[in-house]
């Protein structure tokens, strides 16, 4: 129906982002078409997506879309993911039950520059 909606509520500490949300179906060969989408709003650690078209059960889907991460944990919690037709319970939904998964590491980095002027701009090597 063109009256759904995908809920996506990440674990604490995630913060997700509006910008550059993608969905798309993904094909049996692999091939990506977008789902088109109304509106999207997001708070915090909820992402609700109004869809112009209905998803299809036991079909690929793939989301892409921005996030701001808070300190790495050892065990990230799950991520709910609701599909909504407008009536008081779900029409579909994982009832959280998709395990978290660790989106950062954290690693020390050291940038010298020797001889930089303060205003200067030059390359810098990473390895």
């Amino acid at each position: 129906s063109a009256s759904e909606e995908l809920v996506l509520t990440a674990p604490s500490g995630y913060k997700l982002r509006s910008g550059g949300l993608q969905l798309n179906s993904v094909s049996t060969s692999g091939i990506q078409a977008p789902i088109p989408v109304a509106e999207i709003e997001v708070r915090n650690t909820v992402a609700r997506v109004r869809l112009l078209r209905a998803l299809v059960p036991d079909y690929r889907y793939m989301m892409v879309m921005f996030l701001t991460t808070g300190p790495v944990t050892s065990s990230p919690g799950p991520w709910r993911i609701d599909i909504r037709d407008g009536k008081p319970l779900p029409k579909l939904t994982n009832d959280a039950q998709t395990p978290g998964f660790q989106l950062t590491e954290v690693f020390t980095l050291e940038v010298q520059a020797p001889h930089a002027p303060p205003a200067a701009t030059f390359p810098v090597s990473l390895t």
